[in-house]
This record gives structure tokens, sequence and C-alpha cells, in this order.
């Protein structure tokens, strides 16, 4: 079980990730499941012990990541800022108004938005602002999703959950967020095509993300 389970997460990593590494991982996982495996609780030794294991290949990859946790916590802290913008600006908001949202120098901000560019950071416990953006564009692939092994298994669980919660949304809100990551079509353009305002596109589609957001964390 646990080589089949390694095998299927090795299957979308970079070949330079050891699946010894996976393996051994996953053993721990496999011991661990057998020390705390409770059959009154009603589930299956199997399941219980697959999602110890995977849990644990998961903590492996996680420490093959060499992405800084300041530099982490600014793309949280960019991510955030942006998207609050976007909700009062109904725009991508821009560096002066960024580097004002954060109380950062201007040039300082230049520096920390080029750190954190430069690593991809992408947040391996909750669904973000910026990790939902990335997901919903298709233009994030190559090299960018190679400098973290997480990022394959995590983009990919999110990317089926997302388009579950893509399908589910009011016909409105889907045809917005369609436009507008799929077809990368502006506020603007979106409302002349559906015949309502700039700023009531920017309503719908705020709506939708956060109806997105929350399917995602549940």
């Amino acid at each position: 079980m646990v080589e089949a389970i390694a095998r299927q997460l090795h299957r979308r990593l970079p070949p330079s990730v050891d699946i010894d590494a996976l393996v051994n991982s996953g053993v721990v996982g496999l011991l661990e499941a057998l020390d705390r495996y409770d059959p009154k609780r009603g589930v299956s030794f199997p399941v219980y012990a697959r999602h110890r294991v995977y849990g644990e290949m998961i903590q492996c990859l996680r420490s093959l990541d060499w992405v800084s946790r300041s530099i982490r916590a600014w793309g949280r802290r960019f991510a955030a800022a942006r998207q609050r913008l976007a909700d009062q600006l109904c725009r991508e908001a821009t560096s002066e108004e960024m580097a004002r949202e954060l109380e950062l120098p201007l040039e300082r901000y230049h520096k920390l938005n080029y750190q954190v560019g430069e690593h991809g950071c992408l947040s391996l416990d909750d669904p973000s602002c910026s990790e939902l953006d990335l997901i919903m564009d298709r233009s994030v692939e190559g090299p960018e999703l190679y400098r973290d092994p997480c990022h394959h298994v995590e983009r990919d669980d999110l990317m089926d959950k997302l388009k579950q919660a893509v399908a589910r949304l009011p016909e409105r809100e889907r045809v917005v967020v369609t436009l507008r990551h799929y077809q990368e079509l502006k506020f603007r353009e979106i409302g002349e095509g559906l015949g309502v305002t700039e700023a009531r596109i920017c309503q719908i589609y705020v709506q939708a993300r956060k109806r997105l957001y929350k399917a995602l964390m549940d």
C-alpha cells in the first residue's frame, strides 16, 4: 500500500524527487497508524492507514521546500493586500497602491515582491488568494511549479475541487469567473458583453470568489 501511494504521488512530481524518501516516510505513517488505530471509531484500518501514510509523505515533501518562512509570510500578506485593493478598486492595484497598503517604502516593496515571485510562493496549508489565482490562471505552468514538489500534488487536488466548485456557482457568477480567468477579459469587457456596468461585474466576481474560497476551505 505504501509503495502504491508513493508511486501515485511520484508520477505527479519532478523527476528529482526521490521515491525512496516517499516510501520511507510512508512507512513511518503506517507504523503510526498501527499504533494509533482505534476500531471503535468505525473506520477500517486500510482507510485510516492510507490517510496517515499520505499525510507523512506530504510532510516529507514539505521538508524539501527551501523557501524561507519569512518569504512565505510576505507572500500571504501580499496576496491578502492585493485582494483587498482589488475588492475596493475593482481593478488590479498598482505598485504604489500596494506599497501604501502594506506601509512599505516603494523600493522595499519591489524587492520583496521580486523575492516572493522568484520563489513562486504557494501556501501548502490553506487556499489563500494568491493560490486560487494561480490555480485559476492556466498560464502558470512549467519551471515555476517545479520550485516546490508539493505544488504538483496540492495544485492537482485543488484543481479538481475548484472545477466542482465553479460548476456549482450560480449561472451569472459562473459566466463571470469563466470570462475573467479563462477568456482573460477585463471587467469592463465582461460588463459590455452582459449589458451591465463594470462595477456590477466586480461585485458579481467578488461574490463568486467568496463562494469558491468557502468551497475549497470546506
